[in-house]
């Protein structure tokens, strides 16, 4: 996928459109609850042709992220992409879906639900090939 003229992924394409001045956030591309991805380089070794650039979640951001599996009794179902503002509080969890062929898991309503619950706005963005 081509974004503001560079390779990327549909992901972090959504997380370049939708982040607001003083936020900072990442994109979950695994269960993990102190890291995510803000980036690609490209990467001659890797099969794709790029590598992730990878950073550590604040604090405060990974400690609300376990407040939310526990509080939603889940390993897995944080929405794609988790944004913070600069006190380091979660303000907006970016679910990143395909049009057409992916849907939203019982998992990941459970832990928008519990994400609302907090307080954190949640969101579903899906996305087509054009």
């Amino acid at each position: 996928m081509w974004h503001d003229g560079k390779t990327t992924t549909a992901e972090l394409a959504i997380f370049d459109i939708r982040l607001r001045p003083g936020e900072s956030g990442v994109w979950l591309n695994s269960r993990g609850t102190t890291s995510g991805v803000q980036g690609l380089v490209r990467s001659r070794p890797k099969t794709s042709g790029y590598q992730t650039v990878r950073v550590n979640l604040p604090p405060s951001v990974s400690e609300t992220l376990r407040t939310l599996y526990r509080s939603s009794r889940l390993k897995k179902g944080c929405p794609d992409l988790l944004i913070w503002d600069a006190s380091g509080k979660i303000v907006r969890l970016i679910e990143v879906k395909r049009r057409d062929w992916d849907r939203i898991t019982t998992e990941q309503f459970r832990f928008m639900d519990s994400a609302k619950e907090h307080g954190i706005a949640c969101e579903t963005v899906e996305w087509v090939f054009s």
